[in-house]
């Protein structure tokens, strides 16, 4: 056969075994062409032209693997030390690979998020005419098809507190009923999002829009009438003081309606498991680690890099204590929903998602 001669450092090398090298030499040059002409990522380029040269070295020393599993404790029996330890390095670069595209997914999912939240907070800008740096106070209300509710709750946000104007700016996310139409006859303002992306994305538009039309302090208030509009001061007070520059209302300090209700209770103490946990990573006093109720300035959210699609409480506070920020909470009433039905998903993967948000956030700083 045309490869029985072929001979390389004075071995010759089956028919097989000089495919490899052969296709395994050109895919070495075909790489750093493709790295020099950058048309290929350096993490792309170290993953495979590292898998190209352990195909060139085995076709070269194919002994090489039986050494390999004998040290790695794999052997078998005969030609079969081979087979298992190629499964075991194919099984791991499986592994690899597969992270490596979740991990390039996710950043991409994150890019496209922020150049969209970019996109919606420069057009509400220009639209709604809001001159940068004039206004001091944002109120963001991300609202899901609460159009049973959201006039109530707006109606009760003050125009102003401690003589700082209130700049009230409803978020929908996706709604397909007339949340939209009854917050602008409120005389509220309204970004309207496409899609339903979850209050995360909702609250980081609204973050953009915070930033670009340089405000000072953000209020979050949800649509579902649970938090009442007549206590924003208590969050606004340590922020306007300089005592915090991010505070929590919490239920546990204020009143809490539905604390250890029968419907309630398996979700009342996964709030306590979780506020001791936080308590102890973040070494701040933490009562309500699920309050959507906030204060924050927008100094601190400047600095954040902020990624949760959902449990995104948790996530603001492990990111605004890692930079720096003075964490306080204050207490404030929680009354049960007025309409509709809650968007949080069922207890379980309420806890689940809620314990991968801390880990993602504590290990991401």
């Amino acid at each position: 056969m045309i490869f029985d001669n072929f001979n390389l450092f004075g071995e010759a090398l089956s028919p097989f075994r000089t495919i490899v090298f052969i296709f395994s030499s050109f895919s070495i040059f075909y790489l750093v062409r493709r790295r020099l002409n950058k048309e290929i990522q350096f993490g792309d380029f170290v993953f495979w032209a590292t898998l190209t040269c352990v195909f060139i070295t085995l076709s070269i020393y194919p002994a090489l693997l039986g050494d390999i599993s004998y040290y790695a404790g794999l052997s078998g029996k005969g030609r079969y030390d081979r087979l298992i330890l190629l499964s075991f390095i194919a099984i791991i670069l499986l592994f690899i690979q597969i992270y490596r595209l979740q991990t390039s997914i996710r950043l991409i999912k994150l890019q496209t998020a922020d150049s969209l939240q970019a996109l919606y907070a420069k057009e509400f800008l220009t639209r709604s005419e809001m001159v940068p740096g004039s206004e001091d106070l944002l109120l963001l209300i991300p609202a899901y098809n609460e159009e049973k509710s959201i006039k109530h709750v707006i109606e009760r946000v003050p125009k102003a507190i401690s003589d700082i104007r209130v700049n009230t700016i409803v978020i929908s996310d996706g709604s397909t009923d007339k949340t939209v139409q009854e917050a602008l006859d409120c005389g509220a303002h309204v970004v309207e999002l496409p899609f339903n992306s979850g209050q995360a994305f909702a609250y980081r538009t609204g973050y953009k829009i915070a930033i670009l039309g340089e405000f000072k302090y953000v209020l979050h208030l949800d649509a579902d009438g649970q938090y009442k509009p007549e206590e924003l001061h208590l969050l606004l007070a340590p922020l306007v003081n300089d005592e915090s520059d991010l505070v929590s209302g919490s239920r546990l300090l204020g009143e809490y309606e539905e604390k250890f209700q029968p419907n309630n209770i398996i979700r009342s103490l996964g709030v306590y498991c979780f506020n001791f946990i936080l308590s102890i990573i973040t070494g701040c006093r933490v009562t309500d680690s699920a309050s959507g109720f906030r204060g924050v300035t927008v100094s601190i959210l400047s600095k954040l890099n902020l990624e949760q699609t959902q449990f995104h409480s948790s996530e603001l506070l492990i990111e605004a204590v890692k930079k720096g920020a003075r964490f306080t909470e204050v207490g404030v009433s929680f009354k049960r929903r007025m309409a509709g039905t809650s968007k949080k998903p069922a207890e379980l993967f309420f806890a689940i998602g809620f314990i991968k948000a801390i880990i993602k956030s504590w290990f991401k700083n």
